[in-house]
């Protein structure tokens, strides 16, 4: 959260059997209290989520899905909560679920596509979605975001071949991608989240297999 006490967490699945919350929502979670449903985000089964200021306000990106119509997308709610606007959503996405926005206001979001191998990121700009990384086996769930002048983008992914984690580096300007494996590379088939803090050059990686460690990334 913008005042460091708390997380916004996006959960695919809470909520209780039988109402609106049972298709999942963002819970904002404080350092003491109870957690609760971000207002307007209910039945969204959220995947992934970004905070980000603009016009002076604090706003969520968050992939998910529009319950009015099933198809799934790129959306947007004010860290209050409130009236969710849709950024973008059906095809050519088919399982979004990662999400980074930078200060000019482009998102750029991870897809899982169909299976392995079949891994996108696209950029989001204006609701013109295009992509910028195509055939890669992300980590499940994904990570993306940026670095430095925010010309880079990192993106959590698995080897093809050795099937060791890595996240790779693009450079958004000429499409060219190195790989960082080290100590990543350790772990097998279990790539997971790469965040951002919020006000901070902090990322943080995640293992998520059984006994998954976080790791600091240094750009």
């Amino acid at each position: 959260m913008a005042d460091g006490n708390g997380l916004y967490v996006a959960d695919q699945q809470a909520g209780t059997a039988g109402t609106p919350e049972s298709g999942g929502g963002i819970l904002t979670v404080p350092t003491t209290g109870t957690p609760t449903f971000l207002p307007g985000t209910a039945g969204r089964a959220p995947h992934g989520l970004d905070v980000v200021k603009q016009g002076g306000s604090h706003v969520i990106y968050f992939t998910g899905t529009d319950p009015a119509n099933g198809a799934v997308g790129l959306f947007k709610v004010p860290a209050a909560g409130g009236t969710v606007t849709t950024v973008a959503e059906g095809a050519p996405f088919v399982a979004p679920d990662s999400v980074v926005v930078d200060t000019k206001g482009v998102a750029y979001v991870s897809d899982q596509g169909t299976g392995v191998g079949q891994g996108e990121v696209f950029s989001v700009n204006g609701g013109k979605v295009t992509p910028v990384l195509t055939g890669q086996t992300l980590g499940s769930p994904a990570g993306v975001t940026l670095v430095g002048d925010e010309g880079t983008l990192l993106v959590s992914s698995i080897d093809v071949t050795s099937r060791s984690d890595e996240v790779l580096f693009l450079d958004l300007a000429t499409g060219k991608t190195a790989a960082a494996t080290k100590a990543l590379g350790a772990n097998k088939n279990s790539s997971g989240g790469l965040h951002r803090a919020l006000n901070a050059p902090i990322l943080a990686w995640c293992d998520v297999s059984r006994s998954g460690k976080f790791y600091r990334i240094k750009p």
